[in-house]
């Protein structure tokens, strides 16, 4: 299963190779060790794995619950990772492992997959990824907690999430995943013009309500 998707996991990785030196020598002088954390997430058919990220808060804090805006856990470096979800580039290694895939709903903690079960009705049917609409659309997910929903309404979010990966189950394809892949560059980039121009009036032109939801936020 995801025989191509491993392949070219294999090629990105060593593609980037020098990239990964890079964060790591960075990392080791102004983070110190461990320059890597692993964190159980909820995969495929409720099966638990390690997923894989860059470290980016102190060593000692806890990194098993959601962070916030201005969290004192993210290091400087941390937050230069984050933004340009570079924190993110370990997982390869789940996808060649086979936990995950390109394209695919966020991994979520069991501790809210457990609460929210109604929302993750996807797991049965389709493998987490590293990126999706979801994690387009909600890139500043902290900030637009912070601003827009309680920390205790996190379920609120969870909801719309679990909408849109319903929506992309049943659109998705080669040149669906291709466009997702290319929009999460470009919003990384240019966030606002990503959003709010082309995300939005491509996979969201036949809801509007929804649209409109982002475009505000945005």
């Amino acid at each position: 299963m995801n025989i191509p998707s491993r392949f070219f996991a294999v090629f990105i990785l060593v593609a980037l190779l020098p990239l990964f030196i890079f964060i790591f020598i960075i990392s080791y002088i102004f983070q110190g060790t461990p320059i890597f954390y692993s964190q159980k997430r909820v995969g495929f058919k409720n099966k638990q794995f390690n997923i894989y990220k860059f470290r980016t808060m102190l060593e000692n804090d806890s990194m098993n619950e959601l962070s916030s805006l201005n969290d004192s856990r993210v290091t400087k470096l941390g937050k230069l990772l984050r933004y340009y979800k570079l924190d993110e580039l370990p997982q390869l290694i789940n996808i060649i492992k086979g936990d995950m895939v390109f394209v695919g709903p966020r991994p979520e903690l069991n501790i809210y997959v457990l609460k929210y079960n109604q929302y993750f009705k996807y797991l049965n049917k389709i493998k987490p990824g590293v990126t999706d609409l979801s994690s387009i659309l909600f890139r500043e997910e902290e900030k637009i907690m912070s601003e827009y929903f309680a920390q205790e309404d996190y379920s609120k979010i969870l909801q719309i999430k679990s909408e849109l990966t319903n929506y992309y189950f049943d659109k998705r394809g080669f040149i669906n995943d291709f466009k997702i892949i290319v929009f999460t560059i470009v919003t990384i980039i240019f966030p606002k013009f990503g959003i709010k121009k082309i995300v939005s009036s491509s996979f969201l032109k036949n809801f509007p309500e929804k649209a409109k939801f982002f475009n505000d936020l945005y």
